[in-house]
């Protein structure tokens, strides 16, 4: 005779699911924020370049 309670050991808790849902939303934020970052530091990066390959600025 199999235990009713023999399947609920393999089942997450809810405390669990909290957590890994916490846990897949702070990911998601860290990977958007990152994403973000990279795209900007490219936009200065071609725009420094872009700077410097039409010379130095003079100042009055």
């Amino acid at each position: 005779m199999t235990d009713k309670h023999e399947h609920d050991r393999f089942r997450p808790t809810r405390k669990e699911l909290a957590l890994a849902a916490t846990d897949r939303m702070a990911r998601e934020i860290l990977r958007d924020e990152s994403a973000a970052r990279l795209e900007l530091n490219e936009r200065l990066k071609a725009r420094r370049l872009e700077r410097e390959a039409n010379g130095p600025v003079t100042e009055p």
